[in-house]
């Protein structure tokens, strides 16, 4: 099946999107091409360097993800990667796990470099994604958050997609998300001073603004997104 939707986003965004399959490829323009030197570099970077902590790295390492979903982007690795990711479960804050695998399926669901084991593990972990955990953050937006704005916010990205791949109706989970970047426009992050959380804000965003099958959210979030790599 379809894997969300993909549009060419902006350079700055594509300068952090860590490995999103055939991601700013056969740029004709000079800061397409070093937006695409930086990010192979970057992604060769994290393969070796990542590579040589794995064997110490703890099954839901983080590093571990990144280490194998750039293996995946430049395919190498490839049957490794795809191991991993046929045995790879939640963490603890589900959704610090859940969003990052759901950007593995929606990058690579429908390619060959991902193995078809790999492809069923992952689908199942979002198609069964339960959408009451943490009171319902994950099919609707609360203003004060719930939970917290990084995990409302990767709550209701993977509740959309949960809904896609189960064959239900998306637009109120897409109205939802709407209002939710739209309060970020209108009043921003509490936690966007913590460096750690702006992790957890990218993850959701660039996966909103890669694959969301909704143009106002594809912009909104590359839009949100696009300030955090000038923010010290």
């Amino acid at each position: 099946m379809k894997y969300g939707h993909r549009r060419k986003v902006s350079p700055a965004l594509l300068a952090l999107v860590v490995a999103t399959c055939g991601a700013s490829s056969g740029g004709d323009t000079a800061w397409d091409k070093e937006i695409a030197f930086r990010r192979g570099a970057y992604l060769e970077w994290i393969v070796d360097e990542f590579g040589k902590l794995e064997p110490n790295m703890k099954p839901l390492d983080g590093r571990a993800w990144s280490l194998n979903q750039a293996r995946l982007s430049l395919n190498r690795d490839t049957d490794r990667a795809s191991r991993y990711f046929e045995t790879i479960e939640l963490t603890f804050d589900p959704d610090f796990m859940g969003i990052r695998l759901l950007k593995t399926l929606l990058d690579f669901g429908e390619t060959d470099r991902l193995s078809g084991n790999a492809k069923d593990h992952l689908t199942e972990i979002i198609r069964q994604w339960p959408m009451d955990r943490k009171n319902g953050i994950s099919k609707a937006a609360f203003w004060p958050p719930r939970f917290t704005e990084n995990h409302d916010l990767m709550h209701l990205t993977i509740g959309l997609f949960s809904e896609q791949l189960r064959g239900q109706p998306t637009n109120t989970q897409l109205n939802e998300l709407k209002r939710s970047l739209s309060w970020r426009f209108e009043r921003g992050f509490y936690e966007w001073g913590s460096h750690r959380y702006q992790l957890h804000y990218s993850n959701p965003l660039l996966v909103l603004a890669v694959h969301a099958p909704d143009p106002d959210i594809r912009r909104g979030a590359a839009d949100l997104f696009n300030p955090m790599p000038g923010d010290d």
